[in-house]
């Protein structure tokens, strides 16, 4: 099968291209001319440089497809580029679906996020892919929200086949720009960052390719599927680094209005100063105090995802940042006996 894959430079995109290529499909990314290209080194993948918010290089990289994965998009939760995030969100995925529909694609696979479905308020009572996120704030839990909403009702009115995945929080291999997922982990380890009440749930960025990849024959088209892991509160998270790496992340037992309260006022003076918070209060009020507890049973049985469990997929997202000098050299001296950084796999 001749796919083309949007965003296929990303973290998610460079994983889903590997898995594709090892299945034996014929891969064609369209990129940015700007991209950071590391992530493709090597790899036999006809690029197409483009942005997905112009139609006509759109049109250009559908033609001759069989399939579309549609990962482009803007992952940032500070600072944020409104404007850029929706255009890229609201124009590109209608330049992907309208383009799926006059080529006559077979499949479109639409990457949506586990924030589209919403944190839940205790971690006994998961969510499932009937849900949506219907109290978001934060400009990335809204687009999420908001552009998977738009893509079915444009894919029901131009008849495109479409399946939505919606992963967990990715970590693993060839995050070369660090998104903020695994930025946070490195962060915990070099100390920079704490943990305070609520989860986290962290999969394997190799295992949710997999499903992608499963998807563009086993999929049921017109349905949800959360590719998403084991929850973890966040204090236990601060345990398994510690366990991983001998250093001890510092936990905040503080509650939820007393955090809150802290965040928006260092946002306040951050601001004050010309810089940009170190967390977005909207960003917190999503998460701190919330559990990202899922069911993903849908993906098990249709999909055969199986993610491996968080201890093993944090210790890779550990490896990923020491091997690639995004860890102080100090301490990831520090870390050897207990963690080796050449132990990841880049296959």
């Amino acid at each position: 099968m001749r796919v083309l894959v949007t965003g296929a430079n990303g973290h998610l995109g460079s994983n889903v291209v590997r898995a594709l290529l090892a299945e034996g499909h014929e891969v064609r990314g369209l990129v940015r001319p700007t991209s950071d290209l590391r992530g493709l080194e090597r790899l036999p993948v006809e690029l197409v440089k483009g942005d997905v918010r112009d139609a006509q290089a759109v049109w250009d990289a559908t033609l001759g497809v069989d399939a579309v994965i549609h990962l482009a998009a803007v992952y940032e939760t500070v600072d944020v580029d409104d404007v850029t995030m929706r255009q890229t969100s609201d124009v590109g995925t209608r330049n992907v679906i309208v383009n799926a529909a006059v080529h006559e694609v077979k499949r479109l696979l639409y990457a949506s996020s586990m924030v589209a479905v919403g944190f839940s308020d205790a971690p006994d009572r998961p969510r499932d892919e009937q849900q949506y996120n219907d109290r978001a704030r934060h400009p990335y839990f809204r687009a999420k929200v908001d552009g998977e909403r738009a893509a079915w009702a444009q894919a029901e009115e131009l008849g495109v086949e479409m399946i939505a995945l919606l992963p967990g929080g990715l970590l693993g291999p060839h995050d070369h720009r660090l998104t903020p997922t695994t930025r946070f982990v490195r962060d915990l380890v070099a100390g920079t960052a704490q943990t305070v009440a609520g989860g986290a749930n962290y999969v394997d960025v190799r295992d949710v390719a997999g499903a992608f990849v499963a998807a563009l024959s086993q999929g049921e088209p017109g349905r949800r599927y959360l590719l998403t892991g084991d929850h973890v509160e966040l204090r236990d998270l601060g345990h398994i680094v510690y366990t991983l790496t001998g250093r001890r992340p510092a936990h905040v037992p503080l509650p939820r209005a007393a955090l809150l309260a802290a965040v928006h006022t260092s946002a306040q003076l951050a601001r004050w100063r010309g810089k940009a918070p170190e967390v977005d209060p909207l960003m917190a009020e999503e998460s701190i105090g919330r559990f990202p507890v899922f069911c993903h049973e849908a993906a098990t049985r249709d999909l055969g995802f199986y993610p491996r469990p968080v201890t093993p997929v944090l210790a890779d997202a550990i490896r990923w940042p020491a091997r690639t000098d995004a860890l102080d050299a100090s301490i990831v001296e520090g870390m050897y006996g207990r963690l080796d950084p050449s132990a990841l796999a880049l296959d």
